[in-house]
């Protein structure tokens, strides 16, 4: 199956399952949400058709509240034979009837017995039922207050109906009850209306009855106190709200039923159809453009890279070029394989290198063993020479023979300096471990090299520095090395500075000169083995630096400005075991370490 093929395929397996996971997202997010929004909403709309006839309960009984208060009523009720009635009705009048929406104003005195009625429907007075006066006088408990503050206010089974009923006391300042005061407002038609304009929808108030229909009954059985308004979708185009209200006795009275188009989840469900269709159609349109886009812009490329590639081999791996331009992933893929081949090239270069530090390792081995003792006879005959020159008694050539002397004692110290350096490269390190402190080190290589006057020298140590775990010997020729090298450094004259605290678990000790420094394309090349910018450098020293230093799990940089001076910065473990450095068999350098460049404060 070529990539093309699999493109597709990948293509077509995803965006199917893609629309899976949105179809099934919209279905169970989208247009549950939507469902979930209407049932707050019919349960809102509900709850106000609730509160819209307790607010009709609560208008009453303000009302009755209000004209129990008045004096008119307090002398009418205490001596009904002394007062007229017109006394009464000059408050209670049609106007206030009508703003409150009150059917029957009926007075009663202490004894339950009706003394005044008055009734009102539509703009017009109407009689008071008798049944209606009865049934009040027969329940003397709504209509009978023992105290001033005593009221019943809610719905009541009346002969003529459901009705919206507020008994209060009358009474004067002194807080003496001469009667009560019964409003009453049916529950009918106007009802429904008042509670219908509000809310837009259609909402029926069912008296509940003893005879009730099933429907009514089983809908009666979902309302509770927990829960009190039930959600019923009778189809997909309805939804409606129930809720109960009780009487004064606290038995189901009404019935609150709001009933309500689903244009929400109608909304919904076009919502979702509209998603899906775009969303397949935009779908095939992207995946056309993709797939002609990876054709032009991977696949072809590709095939060209992977063309190109096939035809590298070992003879024309120096002059393949596979670098394809632009900044995306297939030139950057490019360009990586055009940096291997670059490393394979290099690795090529530092095999040949390799080989020829064999053959030096090899001749050094040799060289050294056959030039050491040569080596050390000169020296000896040095001494002897000096020795029987102090028997002369011509001075002057007595200084001249020992300038001789000591010139060729400098020059044999320095060719075993050339042979322990080389022996160096190619034997592995066995350190001797012992206690060392580094600022007394430090000291008397300064009191041991000949630093000239035009240069000012000087040591940092922070308090308490530590002593470190290392081979004594080999991190004083580190140090020894480092400071020569400033000092040669400094040809005019300068600053040599050597300083030294504690980073963490490591110490951190810097050689720092104002020398000539060293140039950028020569800084990462200074570690190598027989690399030197000096007339009579051999190259190995700070490669036998570096090679001290990382034998005792440490790390030396090098940080140069040229024109300014150098840094070189060592961090060595405190009392740490080193790494194990085992003799290697070629040339005991890592080839591939990479040097890493700190810019130090200082500079």
């Amino acid at each position: 199956m070529n990539l093309r093929l699999k493109l597709f395929t990948l293509f077509s397996v995803t965006y199917l399952l893609i629309f899976i996971v949105i179809q099934f997202a919209s279905n169970s997010v989208l247009l549950g949400g939507m469902e979930e929004l209407e049932n707050r909403e019919i349960t809102g709309e509900t709850a106000n058709g609730v509160a819209s006839v307790k607010q009709r309960i609560s208008d009453i009984e303000y009302a009755t509240r209000r004209f129990a208060s008045y004096d008119n009523i307090y002398r009418f009720t205490k001596a009904p034979d002394l007062v007229s009635e017109e006394y009464v009705w000059r408050v209670v009048n049609d106007a206030a009837l009508s703003e409150s929406n009150i059917n029957y104003v009926i007075i009663f005195d202490l004894e339950g017995e009706s003394i005044l009625e008055k009734g009102y429907y539509k703009n017009s007075k109407i009689a008071v039922s008798e049944e209606l006066v009865n049934f009040f006088e027969m329940n003397s408990i709504l209509v009978v207050h023992q105290k001033v503050d005593s009221k019943l206010s809610g719905l009541l089974k009346t002969p003529l109906g459901l009705c919206a009923i507020s008994s209060q006391p009358i009474s004067s300042e002194e807080d003496k009850i001469v009667g009560s005061m019964v409003l009453c407002s049916l529950i009918e038609t106007e009802t429904e209306k008042a509670t219908s304009d509000p809310t837009l929808m259609q909402v029926n108030l069912v008296p509940l009855t003893e005879n009730i229909p099933a429907h009514t009954a089983s809908i009666l059985h979902e309302i509770t106190n927990d829960d009190p308004i039930y959600v019923e979708k009778p189809n997909e185009d309805t939804i409606k709200g129930y809720s109960v209200v009780n009487d004064l006795y606290g038995n189901p009275a009404i019935l609150v039923a709001v009933e309500a188009p689903r244009l929400i989840y109608g909304m919904g469900e076009k919502m979702v159809n509209y998603f899906v269709l775009s969303f397949v159609l935009i779908g095939i349109s992207i995946g056309m453009l993709a797939i002609l886009a990876l054709n032009r812009l991977v696949i072809m490329p590709l095939s060209k890279l992977s063309g190109e590639v096939a035809e590298i081999n070992p003879q024309t791996i120096n002059e393949t070029s596979v670098a394809i331009p632009g900044d995306d992933e297939i030139a950057r893929l490019s360009q990586d394989i055009e940096g291997m081949l670059k490393t394979l090239r290099e690795y090529q270069n530092r095999m040949k290198e390799t080989e020829r530090m064999v053959s030096i390792g090899a001749t050094a081995t040799m060289v050294g063993h056959d030039l050491r003792n040569p080596l050390q006879v000169v020296v000896m005959l040095t001494d002897l020479i000096k020795k029987k020159i102090n028997r002369l008694s011509d001075d002057e050539q007595h200084q001249e023979i020992e300038r001789l002397t000591n010139r060729i004692k400098e020059q044999a110290t320095y060719m075993n300096k050339i042979v322990s350096d080389l022996q160096g490269l190619t034997k592995g390190l066995s350190l001797e471990i012992e206690d060392v402190y580094l600022v007394e080190m430090v000291e008397g290589i300064l009191e041991s090299v000949q630093i000239p006057e035009n240069i000012f020298s000087q040591v940092y140590f922070e308090e308490d520095f530590p002593e470190i775990f290392a081979d004594k010997a080999k991190i004083q020729r580190v140090l020894t090395n480092l400071i020569i090298n400033a000092i040669q450094s400094m040809q005019t004259g300068g600053e040599l500075v050597v300083r030294g605290h504690k980073d963490g678990k490591k110490v951190c000790i810097s050689v720092i000169d104002t020398g000539c420094g060293i140039t950028k394309p020569n800084l990462d090349k200074i570690f190598d083995p027989l690399f030197t910018t000096k007339a009579k450098g051999t190259g190995l020293g700070l490669t036998v630096c570096k090679r001290i230093v990382e034998a005792h799990s440490g790390e030396i940089f090098v940080k140069s400005h040229q024109g300014v001076g150098t840094m070189f910065t060592i961090f060595l473990p405190i009392k740490q075991e080193p790494k194990s450095v085992e003799d290697k068999t070629e040339t005991g350098i890592d080839y591939a370490s990479y040097h890493e460049h700190i810019l130090p404060s200082c500079l």
